[in-house]
């Protein structure tokens, strides 16, 4: 088993990374018009598939812009 945070690679072309608070595992997916990304959260089975656009929206914003999605509250509910 690899050390927390480490990335570690799959077999099916597919990264998994952990820290002491989430475990996901990210793959390209091709199987839409264009390609995206799937995230699966490995302790709830729960997958977003997110496209470029959602992706540059991401990659733009602050960390105080995802305060929402990482609140406890809000990442804990089943």
């Amino acid at each position: 088993m690899k050390p927390e945070g480490q990335v570690a690679h799959m077999a099916t072309g597919s990264i998994e990374l952990r820290s002491e608070f989430a475990r996901v595992r990210v793959a390209l997916d091709t199987s839409a018009k264009g390609p995206r990304l799937l995230i699966e959260d490995m302790k709830t089975g729960s997958r977003l598939f997110v496209d470029p656009l959602e992706l540059e929206s991401i990659a733009t914003a602050t960390h105080e812009d995802l305060t929402y999605l990482l609140h406890p509250s809000r990442r804990w509910q089943v």
